[in-house]
């Protein structure tokens, strides 16, 4: 009873049931029935592109208080758990956004609110419903947030991997990057094609490709990204690294979406 009264006072229903109508008209399996694996990254490495280079770099380091891997005038690094997320510095006149969301432990997701919302401000639906979402759907927690550049970072606790950690919560509990945006105009042929190359299944939906350690999510272009539900999914140039064999090189037809498998 107090779970169903907590989840009642912490999301929309009808926002996030309006972005993931097509995932809940399909997801006939729960995710403990799919096969998820433990402690594994899909994401080692993912780069993004930011037309606001130092000001990124400055959040990143400074207000979140995340590890520098690299930097240079032209991109900087940061260690992330078991992944590395890379900022480039983009086109001129190119203003790209994008979502990704990193995994928390299952059980540190009230302690990850409190720690976030030191550092910066947590993104609430039109309805103002409050700054943590829970997905029955998944069995998840998640928080939003939004960097200089306008990317929609996310953390997340999957309640179904199992991966509680003890100990007050700090950046050591950001586990690995678990979603990465591929806004494109048929989802289900990019996940046709992962799975031809990479051996990846929908999770669910093809918007959702990949399982609990990485999913690429591919929604529609154009679809609005929660939780605000005001900020358009557009196409950007993207490179994923990915820990599942398949092609070295891939691109995805005429999308500026390069994925690097292993041999």
């Amino acid at each position: 009873m107090e779970r169903r009264k907590f989840i009642k006072n912490t999301i929309s229903f009808s926002m996030l049931l309006a972005f993931h109508k097509q995932a809940l008209a399909q997801f006939s399996d729960s995710p403990k029935e799919i096969g998820i694996g433990k402690g594994i990254a899909r994401f080692p490495e993912i780069s993004l592109y930011t037309h606001k280079l130092e000001e990124t770099y400055n959040f990143y380091s400074k207000d979140l208080g995340l590890k520098i891997l690299k930097k240079t005038n032209n991109m900087f690094s940061i260690e992330i758990g078991e992944s590395i997320l890379i900022f480039k510095k983009a086109e001129e006149g190119t203003e790209p956004f994008y979502h990704y969301a990193i995994n928390i432990p299952s059980n540190k997701y009230k302690e990850a609110q409190k720690w976030l919302s030191k550092r910066t401000t947590l993104l609430q639906d039109q309805d103002s419903s409050g700054e943590l979402f829970y997905f029955g759907f998944w069995d998840a927690h998640a928080m939003y947030f939004k960097d200089p550049s306008g990317n929609i970072g996310e953390l997340i606790a999957r309640h179904t991997m199992g991966n509680d950690k003890e100990g007050e919560f700090d950046t050591s509990h950001l586990l690995a990057i678990s979603e990465i945006g591929t806004p494109v105009e048929d989802p289900a042929h990019l996940a046709s094609e992962l799975k031809t190359e990479f051996g990846l299944e929908k999770y669910g939906s093809s918007m959702f490709i990949g399982d609990e350690n990485g999913l690429f999510v591919a929604v529609p272009i154009d679809r609005p990204w929660i939780p605000e539900n005001t900020q358009k999914a557009a196409i950007h140039p993207t490179e994923i690294s990915l820990s599942d064999k398949g092609k070295e090189n891939y691109n995805y037809k005429d999308y500026p979406y390069s994925i690097r498998g292993k041999k």
